[in-house]
């Protein structure tokens, strides 16, 4: 399949998402050097949740202390801005997969923290049926292989989403709603995990998905429950 890439990638080169631009960045990451530079990372200035990463308008982070939380601490490569939104839109829905290796990129710098948690596996959080048949390729696909090498753990899809409804579109309140019943565990895994798990996602905004997918996980027997998203909504 590599082969089969590059080859029309030589033939037929691939222009970058944004301006349309043809150089070799847009070739491996349909984003060409000139829009993928600078990254737009995670910089913040006032101070944060240690958990969810919101930034603290008081002593207490409003977003922890307005439901249970079930994840430890979430992680995020980088801000949703336009262009990430853009970007993110094109690779769900307009079968750009190699835009996934440009939200990959940043992901080195948490490398460290990762493999201090200790983990056991990668979960991706799962997509509905229908949006598996209209694209059959994780969101987060470019990172399995790397997150495999580099933290030596597998990635498991263990969690299967029940529902046919997106999140998106939906009001902040029934994103909660619909999660709460949303997902379930595979029978194989029931009451059979141990250790802690990494939640790969594509992006954080109310959590509300996240935060069921660990739920059920602490209920299946891990210990604790990480996440990781390539984008955080503000």
């Amino acid at each position: 399949m590599k082969f089969l890439d590059d080859l029309l990638n030589y033939f037929l080169p691939l222009g970058c998402e944004i301006c349309g631009k043809y150089d070799w960045a847009s070739s491996k990451l349909r984003v060409c050097k000139a829009c993928a530079s600078p990254l737009n990372l995670h910089k913040l200035e006032n101070k944060v949740c240690p958990v969810c990463k919101s930034i603290l308008l008081s002593e207490k982070c409003e977003y922890c202390n307005s439901r249970n939380i079930f994840f430890t601490e979430i992680f995020y490569l980088r801000f949703r801005e336009k262009k990430e939104k853009e970007l993110l839109q094109a690779l769900k829905f307009h079968e750009a997969k190699q835009i996934s290796n440009y939200f990959r990129l940043g992901i080195g710098k948490f490398l460290s923290r990762l493999k201090k948690l200790e983990l056991v596996a990668v979960i991706p959080l799962p997509s509905n049926q229908k949006t598996i048949r209209f694209r059959p390729y994780h969101v987060c696909h470019s990172l399995f292989p790397y997150l495999e090498k580099k933290l030596n753990i597998p990635i498991i899809n263990l969690l299967i989403k029940k529902s046919h409804e997106l999140q998106s579109g939906k009001t902040y309140r029934n994103r909660f709603f619909h999660a709460r019943f949303a997902f379930e565990i595979k029978k194989e895994y029931s009451n059979k995990l141990e250790g802690n798990y990494l939640i790969l996602d594509d992006l954080f905004t109310t959590g509300a998905s996240l935060n069921e997918c660990a739920r059920i996980l602490l209920e299946n027997g891990a210990d604790k429950v990480y996440g990781l998203t390539l984008l955080k909504g503000k």
